[in-house]
């Protein structure tokens, strides 16, 4: 806990705050001078006077003992000891990376991974792909955008049409930005538009417990209540710097309170909406692949029997494809299976155009997943098309 200039406690969101609230409402409730607080927990008036203020960090029994000294019952002094514990962690880890950012040679960047006193980190995001290919100047840029948290916490909205490939992408910059987001890398599931309206806040829900699984956090400990869940989220994320892919994200109102607050950590964002809503957000649009990144898609996916190219055939199908990285994906596997490995893409061009004729009423912005390619997915055996 820090002073300011002016000599009042300079709290950030965390547990320090949380704990100095609770003390703070205790007191409200009891009106008791500190020396009768400290002659209750048998704690110096000094002491007692600096931890209600938020001056000084208590110990977790000192926590507790003016927890109860204050009125609280045993479940309010279990909370105000884990706060306190919280608390040390936090203290220990800047302790730790002011130590690591002091030494020769370190990197001193903000998120700068501390010592060996930091704790594992948590990770929860999805498997890489090691046929990852192309994309990098918007990986260049969302990167920069998500390396800009010097006052306050990033967050980045990948916005475009499904079957884009935003998901894919957002997970691959997860993995590379590894380094410097040493606390937690985690990934959560807002499932998208497709949400009912009076859902909504069964989802939220699910997404903060998709938070806690992640950082370990046991069912029983996890705050039922709505209005103590963000405080408690921050508490977990100052383990370290965090890093945040919240997936097919369809309102602002959904992830509010799940963004991190604390410095050096970070939030990207998936939606088919640029999310308006969303304050203080960068936004980067998502679009169709270009007809030579998605040949080159293509033609690095797809596993022919003769190993010749036909370039001419892997464009037309990225066109019926509308350049969306699914689709594409989709006809490779097709270009690569047994029925088709060895026969003429001519012939897979003809099937898909075919099919994109005969569905092309469908006018959702997804023709190029949901049409071309209906027929091609049907025929997917299920370790591909899942």
């Amino acid at each position: 806990m820090a002073r300011s200039y002016r000599g009042k406690p300079d709290l950030p969101p965390g547990p320090a705050r949380d704990l100095v609230a609770l003390f703070g409402r205790l007191r409200a409730a009891n009106a008791l001078t500190v020396g009768q607080i400290a002659i209750r927990s048998r704690l110096a008036a000094s002491h007692v006077s600096e931890v209600l203020r938020g001056w000084k960090a208590p110990s977790p029994q000192a926590a507790a003992a003016i927890a109860v000294a204050l009125g609280g019952d045993a479940a309010t002094a279990l909370r105000a000891r884990r706060l306190a514990e919280d608390l040390a962690e936090l203290n220990r880890y800047h302790r730790a990376r002011a130590a690591g950012a002091a030494a020769p040679g370190e990197p001193r960047h903000p998120a700068a991974a501390p010592g060996p006193a930091q704790a594992p980190p948590v990770v929860s995001l999805r498997r890489r792909l090691t046929d990852f290919h192309g994309r990098d100047l918007e990986i260049a840029r969302i990167t920069r955008l998500l390396r800009d948290r010097d006052e306050a916490p990033p967050v980045v909205v990948l916005y475009g049409m499904g079957g884009v490939g935003k998901t894919t992408i957002a997970n691959e910059i997860a993995h590379r930005v590894a380094g410097e987001f040493t606390g937690a890398r985690v990934f959560v599931d807002l499932g998208g538009q497709d949400v009912p309206a009076d859902l909504a806040a069964v989802r939220v829900e699910a997404a903060f417990r998709q938070v806690c699984y992640a950082f370990g956090v046991p069912e029983n400990e996890i705050p039922p209540q709505a209005a103590l869940q963000p405080q408690f989220l921050q508490r977990l994320y100052a383990r370290g710097p965090c890093l945040l892919v919240l997936d097919n994200v369809a309102r602002a109102e959904h992830v509010a309170s799940l963004l991190p607050a604390l410095p050096g950590c970070g939030a990207l964002v998936t939606s088919r909406s640029p999310l308006p809503a969303l304050d203080g957000a960068r936004r980067v649009s998502v679009r169709p692949l270009p007809g030579r990144s998605g040949v080159e898609l293509f033609d690095a996916l797809a596993d022919r029997e003769d190993g010749v190219r036909d370039p001419e055939a892997a464009a037309r199908i990225v066109e019926l494809a509308d350049g969306l990285p699914l689709a594409i994906r989709i006809a490779a596997a097709l270009a690569s299976g047994p029925a088709m490995r060895a026969r003429p893409l001519a012939v897979l061009v003809s099937q898909l155009a075919a099919e994109s004729e005969r569905l092309d009423g469908f006018e959702d912005g997804e023709r190029g997943v949901r049409a071309s390619f209906d027929l091609s997915y049907r025929t997917l055996p299920p370790d591909v098309a899942g």
